[in-house]
Order: structure tokens, then C-alpha cells, then sequence
């Protein structure tokens, strides 16, 4: 479950492309969150992603694919998919950049 107190101060945040109702959140404490901002309510919360804070997420222009960059430049993309079954999210990452390149100062998606 989603803990503010946790995920530490958002620094960083974007809305979908494809749905005005979704947005993504990066924290302090290097998770991802993504929410329903019509309900309010959290849809899906990714704690194992970034081991540091995230500095820019971003939404591709295919529906619930998000990049995500964290402060010592580990890049994933992130692909949330609904379980119809159980009305739930789940999610599956790909490592773009492993961070061994330094930092990344901008990003944005095409």
C-alpha cells in the first residue's frame, strides 16, 4: 500500500498521453506511483524500480508505458498492464541505461 511517509516528497511527475485521468509520480525514495487523478486513488505502486531518488518520468505515446530516470542515471521503461480478472495493474520494467553513463540532466519521450 501507498505510504506518503515512505515514498518520501514527489519530484517528479507527467500525465498520460492517452488517458487525462492517469498520471505517473516519481518520489524521493525512488518509487513510482501511478494514479487515477479523477478518483484520487492510487492504481499501482512500484517500490523496487530506482534505489534513488527519481529525477524525470515521462509517458511514451503508447498507452501506460512510462520512462523513468533516477538521480545517478539509471533509465528503465515501465509497462503497466490491467488484469481484467482482478480489476488490478501489474507492471514489468526494462533497463535502458544502467546509470554507469553518470547522471542525466534531461529526457524526454518521442
Amino acid at each position: 500500500a501507498f505510504s506518503g511517509r515512505k515514498a518520501g516528497s514527489v519530484t517528479a511527475i507527467d500525465l498520460s498521453n492517452s488517458n487525462a485521468d492517469v498520471l505517473v509520480a516519481g518520489y524521493t525514495s525512488g518509487w513510482i506511483v501511478l494514479w487515477d487523478i479523477i478518483k484520487g486513488t492510487m492504481i499501482r505502486t512500484c517500490t523496487d524500480i530506482h534505489p534513488s531518488p527519481v529525477s524525470t518520468v515521462r509517458f511514451s505515446s503508447v498507452d501506460f508505458k512510462v520512462v523513468t530516470v533516477d538521480a545517478v542515471g539509471l533509465v528503465n521503461k515501465v509497462t503497466f498492464s490491467k488484469n481484467l480478472l482482478w480489476n488490478s495493474y501489474s507492471y514489468d520494467t526494462e533497463c535502458l541505461l544502467d546509470g554507469t553513463a553518470g547522471q542525466i540532466l534531461a529526457m524526454d519521450v518521442l
